[in-house]
């Protein structure tokens, strides 16, 4: 399958949103980047950007705003979302959002 061909989605339109959709747009990796996010404003706000991006580039990759359902039919998703937490982790600190993070990935709030 060419680049063009392939459809990548991403869950999470904050500072890793940001720097994986530069990614996809800068090396050409898919045709078309579905983005997610909390609320349908701050997945268009990241499109806008790389959008801009992709014009100024010359880039093939065309990126769109999108609810989480549209997802299902990408070829890969990328999950970028963070909830909202505190970590007090002083060890592993990696793991301390582990919990809440699961949470929003399987689209529920953390208890």
């Amino acid at each position: 399958m060419t680049p063009q061909g392939v459809c990548v989605g991403m869950v999470g339109a904050g500072a890793v949103g940001q720097a994986v959709g530069t990614a996809l747009m800068s090396t050409g990796l898919c045709g078309r980047l579905l983005i997610a996010s909390r609320t349908v404003e701050q997945a268009a706000a990241l499109v806008a950007d790389l959008d801009d991006m992709r014009t100024v580039m010359g880039s093939t990759v065309v990126a769109y705003a999108v609810e989480v359902p549209r997802l299902w039919d990408c070829d890969a998703v990328v999950i970028a979302a963070r909830a909202q937490f505190t970590n007090t982790r002083s060890s592993e600190v990696r793991m301390g959002g582990a919990q809440v993070n699961a949470a929003v990935v399987a689209g529920r709030r953390a208890s």
